[in-house]
């Protein structure tokens, strides 16, 4: 007989015992007057099966009343404590919707972690995430208010975390004012929390209007007073926001009306770091980057270096969420920084290796840009190659449009002679600012020509590589800040 089938056996004759024994040695008084109800049990089982009960009915704690030992647990309801003593004899739960109320779960979770059921806690997670994921996005703001600070939770946690990459409007939406201060705390602190950090910023500003409805949300009508509010609302949010990882041009217009809410320190640190090329915050920790945060740039956000790396990694699956983008785009240039030149370009990106190029185009929330998986190296002529691609992304990503090459002779035109940069006879020389369909199978653009509010080139790494001990480069200075 195989050792499965004797443990089968095993559970069957134990779970018998549940309902059909006659030498019960435990009375458990489970609830509060006027509802307390008995419950039946052995205490060899309970012994085995948890720790909290190992403790409790030690000969040093027990009340025999009858030869029965008598064990009264208040802090837990009768309709919880007999499923949970079911599982503890059959080793299964019934979770579906008539035998526990869905917003029973997290009370649930709450007494099997007491009585140490570290499976159960588990599980009954487990079971939510698999079959209640409707049920907890439309109730997204109450479910994290209550697992956010209970360590049990975890895997709750984390999976709602993963729910906030993927789509952060599911906890910053209207409701996000009825978040109490913990649960925000514990929002703010996670460093897979992966939104651009200005936007996280402008997140907590709405939760501070919305615990002072009577202040008004135009900052510049703001009085003295509005403003000692809000600093008292949102002392305890203010550490924990990525100040130093915010761009600088956000930083002037988004974060610097408000700064009568900042720290006396952090201020200066924040105008030393913006105004003095290489200073350093001397009184404020500078929190590291949230995983996955955008790359060092102006253009492109956390969820177009999402899409774009599933783009280069071509494989049929789903778009990554951002923490899980297996390469780090390191800036090398920057046209509003740098310059738009031809001779700047190549200086800064020729032999650094596989790049991605973006463009903003001027007058319209458009970003399109290309793939260059073998480098620019002021060849004056065309390189060849299968994996190049070209794209147009909305930058509020409503739409993306992706064209692979389809004439490998003339993918890459890496001159020095012309403004002619870029992929294709024309399909996108982002310097010039044309786009005209020839070489790629897509047309990301309605119009043939654009142009060229700001550009910047990226050199892809592999997160594994030891590249990635270069850190983004410091956000460009504006003068004047404070």
């Amino acid at each position: 007989m195989s050792s499965i089938v004797l443990a089968n056996a095993l559970l069957r004759d134990i779970s018998n015992r549940f309902e059909n024994a006659d030498d019960y040695d435990v009375n458990l008084y489970v609830g509060e007057e006027p509802e307390i109800e008995i419950f039946q049990a052995h205490s060899f089982i309970l012994r085995a099966r948890s720790a909290y009960f190992r403790a409790a009915l030690s000969n040093n704690w027990v009340k025999k009343e009858n030869d029965k030992i008598s064990f009264r647990k208040p802090n837990i309801s009768p309709k919880l404590f007999g499923p949970i003593l079911k599982y503890m004899y059959t080793s299964s739960i019934e979770l579906n919707i008539e035998s526990v109320n869905r917003q029973e779960y997290f009370e649930l979770i709450a007494a099997a972690d007491e009585l140490t059921l570290t499976e159960l806690v588990d599980h009954i997670q487990e079971h939510i995430i698999s079959n209640e994921k409707g049920w907890l996005l439309e109730n997204f703001v109450q479910v994290f208010q209550k697992i956010s600070t209970y360590e049990a939770m975890r895997k709750l946690q984390d999976y709602c975390a993963e729910l906030i990459c993927n789509d952060p409007s599911v906890v910053f939406t209207s409701d996000f004012g009825s978040l109490e201060e913990p649960a925000l705390l514990a929002l703010l602190q996670r460093d897979d929390l992966v939104m651009d950090e200005i936007d996280i910023w402008e997140c907590v500003i709405k939760w501070g209007l919305a615990k002072n409805k009577v202040i008004d949300p135009d900052v510049t009508k703001w009085t003295q007073r509005d403003f000692e509010a809000m600093e008292r609302t949102l002392h305890n949010s203010i550490q924990y926001i990525r100040f130093f990882q915010i761009p600088a041009n956000e930083y002037f217009y988004k974060v610097r009306p408000y700064k009568k809410i900042l720290p006396r320190n952090l201020k200066e640190d924040l105008q030393l770091y913006y105004i003095v090329p290489l200073g350093q915050p001397k009184y404020t920790p500078v929190l590291p980057p949230r995983m996955g945060l955008r790359p060092d740039s102006v253009i492109i956000t956390s969820q177009h270096a999402a899409i774009i790396a599933n783009w280069i990694y071509n494989k049929p699956r789903d778009t990554y969420k951002p923490h899980e983008i297996p390469y780090h785009f390191k800036l090398l240039i920057r046209g509003s920084r740098d310059g738009f030149t031809q001779e700047e370009f190549h200086k800064r990106c020729d032999h650094k290796g596989a790049n991605i190029v973006v463009v903003k185009v001027e007058g319209a929330p458009i970003v399109v840009g290309g793939y260059n998986p073998l480098g620019w190296t002021s060849a004056n002529d065309w390189r060849q190659t299968t994996e190049s691609f070209i794209f147009s992304l909305n930058k509020q990503l409503k739409t993306t449009i992706m064209g692979r090459v389809r004439n490998p002779n003339c993918a890459i035109r890496d001159t020095v002679s012309k403004q002619w940069i870029g992929f294709g006879v024309g399909d996108l020389h982002f310097l010039d600012g044309t786009c005209t369909p020839n070489d790629y199978d897509a047309k990301i653009l309605d119009s043939a020509r654009y142009v060229v509010e700001d550009y910047e080139v990226f050199q892809v790494l592999n997160k594994s590589s030891n590249s990635m001990k270069d850190r983004p480069s410091k956000p460009t200075s504006i003068f004047g800040f404070m």
